[in-house]
């Protein structure tokens, strides 16, 4: 988890071995697949707005990965309580949440860097906004509860360490084949 343009992405690509979901790329492709619905929804998206809940719970549910792996990277949900109480209902207590902190400042570094169609001013004030009204709040309570959690500095230059420190964090919880051990990042 973490605010926009953190990381997740990138650091999840680094662990191929377990399934990945984005739901901002999710979106992005089925937006370019259903033409009808994706102009209203990229209009939404460009003015930095979360897709209503119940079409991002449809496009989660139709994923097997969810159902057939033990350890998922979900990235982009849960960002509300909403969507953290739909999580808990359907798949129970999350195993562990990886949270990529970040200063507001790095994200929007990020963001006008990235350069997506919907990075523009607006839609980023709008997201960073949004993850600091509603989904930080959200975060922190997770992190209070027993719940295995590990927090990455996002403004961090040394990138290897943060994936070095993650991939510690998934053996010493046996979330990651413990065979791999840590020489082989």
């Amino acid at each position: 988890m973490g605010g926009p343009a953190t990381g997740k992405t990138t650091v999840a690509k680094h662990f191929p071995e377990f399934p990945h979901i984005s739901t901002g790329d999710l979106f992005r492709r089925h937006l370019q697949n259903d033409h009808a619905k994706g102009v209203e929804l990229q209009c939404l998206m460009n003015k930095g707005g979360l897709l209503p809940d119940q079409i991002v719970f449809k496009a989660l549910l139709a994923q097997p990965c969810l159902w057939k792996s033990n350890t998922v990277f979900l990235d982009g949900f849960p960002r509300n309580p909403r969507q953290l109480d739909y999580f808990l209902k359907y798949f129970g207590q999350p195993t562990a949440l990886i949270y990529l902190n970040a200063k507001e400042s790095t994200m929007v570094k990020n963001l006008m860097e990235r350069g997506r169609p919907d990075d523009n001013k607006e839609a980023i004030q709008e997201r960073i906004d949004y993850f600091k009204s509603t989904t930080q709040p959200m975060i922190n309570s997770l992190l209070k509860t027993r719940i295995n959690s590990l927090i990455l500095d996002g403004d961090a230059d040394h990138f290897d360490l943060v994936l070095e420190n993650m991939r510690t964090f998934l053996i010493q919880k046996k979330l990651h084949p413990e065979k791999w051990g840590l020489n082989s990042l």
